[in-house]
């Protein structure tokens, strides 16, 4: 008499298997590498969009300092038209977006 039990059964007679149970060990072992290299290209893919992103916002921000401090700058100085202070905000705008030159890496 052996102390095994029998394996459970189905309806039709087969024994039920685990999950993984008819999969070969070449298998296995393939089915693990892809798992671990997708998590790894994920862990570095989602590590590189945050790195990105934030060296974006960066750029951003210097290039709206930037404007800002031109702006001001301008506002500062006379109407080179009149060659008296700006008469108005319309004029003040008008004159800072034609006298924007455009950065290195922007479109003209």
């Amino acid at each position: 008499m052996s102390s095994r039990a029998a394996p459970p059964e189905r309806a039709d007679g087969r024994p039920v298997r685990s999950w993984g149970a008819h999969l070969t060990v070449r298998a296995r072992v393939m089915a693990a590498s892809l798992a671990i290299a997708a998590i790894t290209v994920l862990v570095a893919g989602v590590a590189a969009y945050g790195l990105q992103s934030r060296q974006t916002d960066d750029r951003i921000d210097d290039s709206l300092r930037r404007a800002v401090t031109a702006f001001e700058s301008l506002a500062e100085e006379d109407d080179p038209q009149t060659h008296q202070p700006f008469a108005s905000v319309s004029r003040l705008l008008n004159e800072g977006v034609r006298s924007r030159v455009p950065g290195e890496h922007e479109g003209s």
